[in-house]
């Protein structure tokens, strides 16, 4: 379908019918952020020049905390301008993700904007935020991080800061680059996993009450850094197998403590990354349908993934006999899966 030109007198009648610039990108065939900028370009106003466009509920925040957990960055840039002899200092936030609905949903309820960092046959795209409007996402968020909450605290230190000294002295731009190694330093953990410990570790049942809050932040950390899979092999005897399988990757122990800590189950693997350890949480079986059935309410990415996990596991329990048509089915299921980890279309 042909992009085609945006008339903003509709598109402001539409916005203030109450329809988002997300779902009047969808009228005209262009991207969400192209209708926020062409509104504000033909002097209608659609957020506050400072502020958040809405301030999302205590689920989204929590959503959105996991997600940047897994996804996210904080940064500090430094520009020095050569004709001015001055020093440039910004607080930018990213979420780096290949799913463009997702990118979409934040531009519509928070602001910023996004663009095609990789353009392959998988594109990838970067949300980014940056000032004040940064420093607000960091301050609703910040209660529910559980990685980057040192992070997210430098940033609004920063901000504040900055606010506070116009004028930078030599002491202030110091103090600036200081705050930017500190946040450079939080994205390696010092810390290490005693993996053996956590094994031997007395094995407890998933729990079937958990807040909003957890369950929303769990979602948003699955639909960052984690997956699922369904495998198959044949066995020794000649039999066939089919086995459900997740996990959630991280470099973070505190991460890993908090999920068994969190969810009482899950075995821990441990994988040399390129630079540092990397931890991945495991579930299979009952345990990976049971952990998906608790957070399929709050995902926006992994949804439908989820979705043919709990079916796939409801079958296999249902039909222990693997006739001709069950195998059918379990590598239909499979191969969908499949489809959907290699492109995360929604």
């Amino acid at each position: 379908m042909p992009i085609q030109k945006v008339d903003y007198k509709i598109a402001h009648q539409l916005y203030e019918q109450g329809q988002s610039p997300s779902e009047i990108a969808k009228v005209f065939n262009v991207k969400c952020f192209t209708i926020q900028q062409g509104l504000r370009r033909h002097g209608y106003v659609v957020q506050p020049k400072y502020g958040l466009i809405k301030i999302p509920s205590a689920i989204d925040w929590a959503y959105l905390a996991g997600l940047f957990d897994a996804e996210g960055s904080v940064n500090i840039s430094h520009t020095f301008i050569k004709r001015k002899q001055s020093h440039c200092f910004a607080l930018t936030l990213s979420i780096t993700n290949s799913n463009e609905p997702i990118m979409n949903w934040l531009v519509e309820i928070i602001g910023g904007h996004y663009y095609q960092i990789q353009k392959s046959v998988r594109p990838i795209f970067s949300w980014n935020i940056s000032s004040v409007q940064a420093k607000q996402v960091l301050e609703h968020m910040s209660k529910y991080l559980r990685i980057k909450k040192q992070a997210a605290d430098i940033g609004i230190e920063f901000q504040n800061r900055k606010k506070q000294c116009r004028k930078l002295s030599s002491q202030e731009i110091e103090g600036r680059f200081l705050l930017r190694e500190k946040l450079r330093s939080t994205r390696i953990p010092v810390e290490k996993l005693d993996i053996k410990t956590l094994q031997n570790r007395e094995i407890q049942n998933l729990p079937t009450q958990l807040s909003q809050d957890i369950l929303a932040y769990t979602a948003g950390l699955f639909d960052g850094d984690g997956s699922i899979n369904i495998s198959y092999y044949v066995t020794k005897r000649n039999s066939r197998s089919f086995t459900l399988s997740l996990y959630i990757a991280t470099i973070s122990p505190n991460l890993i403590k908090w999920l068994i800590k969190t969810f009482g189950i899950g075995s821990i693997a441990s994988i040399q990354g390129a630079n540092s350890q990397v931890y991945h949480w495991q579930l299979s079986a009952v345990q990976a349908k049971d952990f998906l059935i608790l957070i399929l309410p709050y995902l926006k990415i992994k949804n439908e993934e989820a979705q043919i996990g709990i079916e796939f596991q409801s079958r296999k329990h249902q039909c222990q006999h693997l006739s001709d048509e069950e195998l059918t089915v379990r590598f239909e299921l499979k191969n969908r899966l499949q489809n959907l980890r290699n492109w995360q279309i929604q």
